[in-house]
């Protein structure tokens, strides 16, 4: 029986290395992401040829590991990536630390959207203590059906700020200066959470993300998982309208002691009406107008929908929908391309 599940890891581990050499011939938009699969084949190779001198729960870890990693890198393809909107991730990102990380993607059948935080260089570099395989990688999970509807996805932002979260453990420092009783910390952690992270998205995205929030989980009850919907959107009306309460207050009083840049709107409305009348995307004149794209595409898209004029109003509803997210795409796609085209020949 224990000859079996070490040659079933170990078969595991082989079919992890035909598809980490298959991922490594797909085009991704990023070459740090082609860079990690070249480690992920080079340690993969070494650890099937040691297998038999590791430990077997050591093995069966980073099998579970590498499997996920695989998961993710199979969504962060350049067939299947939104890479408009992780390239608006990445420059938020950089905006709260600038240590090396990969933000990578998979594509879900369900409306789900959900995070996960792994460093196999963790576990890597228990075994080879050589390998430069420490770095973070930020998982993040959303539909599939949304891949081309960048102000369906939003959320993303959201996702992000858990990552943030826990890097930084603002949450967790939340609690040195606000404890609440043992028997109710587990709740209590898992709605900050949520807060931060809702403040985080709006931060960036604006209106945009509450009203995608609004619309995606219209009149939820809190859980123990999350705080009721209408609790959410109020937080975000505060933090928007520039009013200070509780949940805004032991944030910015924990990310002021850590150091870190406090909760502020990091995004400028850039002016789409003249480009997206004309079915042309629109040039951005600073990061802070990329960001801010997001919730001027929902006023514009607002708009049409209420009041098309006569360019809208030969597309049916869906069809402009489908317009204005492409236009937001392209918009966001012309910025990348500009910038490589700019970085390649510097």
């Amino acid at each position: 029986m224990i000859w079996r599940l070490c040659l079933f890891v170990k078969n595991n581990l082989r079919l992890l290395l035909e598809e980490f050499v298959k991922l490594n011939k797909t085009p991704y938009f990023n070459r740090e992401i082609n860079a990690y699969l070249l480690e992920l084949i080079e340690f993969t190779e070494e650890l099937i040829a040691n297998y038999n001198t590791l430990p077997a729960d050591a093995t069966r870890l980073i099998s579970k590991i590498l499997w996920s990693a695989a998961k993710y890198l199979s969504g962060t393809s350049i067939h299947k990536v939104p890479y408009e909107i992780v390239y608006c991730l990445k420059l938020a990102l950089d905006d709260w630390n600038s240590d090396p990380k990969l933000i990578t993607t998979a594509l879900t059948d369900d409306p789900d959207f959900h995070f996960m935080h792994v460093n196999p260089g963790v576990i890597i570099n228990l075994i080879y203590p050589g390998k430069n395989t420490n770095k973070d990688i930020i998982q993040i999970a959303f539909p599939t059906l949304y891949r081309h509807r960048p102000l369906y996805i939003i959320a993303l932002y959201h996702e992000l700020g858990h990552f943030i979260d826990k890097q930084f453990k603002i949450t967790d420092w939340s609690f040195r200066s606000d404890p609440v009783p043992k028997d109710q910390r587990k709740k209590e952690e898992a709605h900050r959470s949520e807060y931060f992270s809702d403040l985080f998205a709006a931060s960036y995205a604006g209106k945009a993300y509450l009203q995608f929030l609004n619309n995606f989980a219209p009149g939820d009850p809190t859980t123990d998982s999350h705080p009721s919907t209408a609790d959410r959107i109020d937080n975000l009306n505060a933090f928007l309208e520039s009013r200070n309460n509780t949940q805004i207050d032991r944030i910015n009083n924990v990310l002021l002691q850590l150091g870190k840049p406090l909760l502020a709107l990091k995004y400028t409305k850039p002016a789409l009406t003249d480009c997206f009348d004309n079915l042309r995307p629109y040039t951005f004149k600073n990061t802070n107008e990329l960001h801010g794209i997001f919730e001027a595409g929902f006023d514009y898209l607002q708009s049409v929908q209420s009041a098309p004029n006569q360019l809208w109003s030969k597309f049916d509803e869906f069809k402009r929908d489908k317009v204005v997210n492409d236009l937001v795409e392209k918009s966001i796609r012309n910025k990348m391309i500009t910038e490589e085209w700019s970085n390649a020949t510097a």
